[in-house]
């Protein structure tokens, strides 16, 4: 049953409802809660249903990777038939929900299945350049929140969707920085294969000053006030200059540390969003 459980990657699913939540407060507040609910699992089933296909298409990848190597579809527990059809009812059941919201929102939802089912599927085996790729369908939900608030899609959605893309990039890169001889058995040309850590490292730091940009102007072209834009300071800063100053670390450490420090960062960030939208 575990098994079942996590061949929808429930940590994905959970950590896409979290900006999601964020966005939705920032744009409406606490109304509309029944909207809000079903548009929240609308997505999670979206987002559940890509993570199914996305280990059929990636099961014999997963199969050589350390970590992933027992997962249903790699290790033949679970036919790919029958996954095939878990994930797409799983996914339009998402998506039917959605249209009961808006079609702004389905239209969303839809981009984020097929950008990373297929865009994404296809890019990560073609060159380090696919990680980008797969951080747009990863910066879509909080966009999705704010458009079922807002009902429109606006600076400040463009904004947090800005956030989510250079937040994701130094969070993936640390991953492929100390998972990199898995990366590398299993054949996928994430950046730390081809180009080497120093030129990650230089890419991280690059999405760090981004983020922590992009997370300051949102307190900019919102409701948000003088508590936000000073969490959001703060949090930016602490994240770049903390890697600044342990640089001189084993890689492997050094990119750990970068993406505990990215979970604690993505976590407060949204709360800070909400609690900023009642504060000055």
């Amino acid at each position: 049953m575990r098994a079942l459980y996590e061949l929808f990657k429930p940590g994905i699913i959970y950590g896409n409802a979290l900006p999601f939540v964020a966005a939705y407060v920032l744009a409406a507040g606490l109304s509309q809660p029944w909207t809000f609910v079903l548009a929240l699992l609308g997505q999670s089933l979206v987002i559940g249903g890509s993570c199914v296909l996305n280990n059929v298409l990636d099961r014999r990848i997963d199969a050589r990777m350390i970590r992933t190597h027992n997962r249903l579809v790699a290790s033949g527990r679970l036919a790919v038939p029958a996954a095939i059809g878990i994930g797409l009812l799983t996914a339009t059941t998402g998506l039917y929900l959605l249209i009961q919201v808006s079609w702004l929102v389905f239209y969303i939802g839809l981009a984020g299945l097929l950008l990373y089912v297929m865009a994404y599927g296809y890019a990560k085996r073609q060159g380090p350049f696919g990680t980008i790729v797969g951080s747009i369908p990863g910066a879509l939900p909080p966009v999705a929140g704010y458009a079922v608030g807002a009902g429109q899609i606006d600076l400040t959605a463009l904004l947090l969707f800005l956030v989510l893309v250079a937040w994701q990039m130094p969070h993936f890169y640390a991953i492929a920085l100390y998972r990199q001889k898995d990366y590398r058995k299993a054949g996928l040309p994430v950046l730390s294969v081809v180009r080497g850590s120093k030129r990650t490292k230089q890419s991280i730091f690059s999405y760090l000053v981004i983020f922590w940009l992009a997370a300051v102007g949102l307190a900019i072209s919102s409701q948000l006030g003088i508590v936000y834009a000073s969490i959001a300071f703060i949090l930016g800063g602490w994240w770049l200059i903390t890697s600044l100053r342990t640089l001189n670390l084993p890689t492997d450490v050094w990119a750990r540390k970068i993406f505990l420090r990215s979970l604690v960062t993505m976590i407060v960030l949204c709360v800070a969003i909400p609690v900023g939208r009642y504060l000055p």
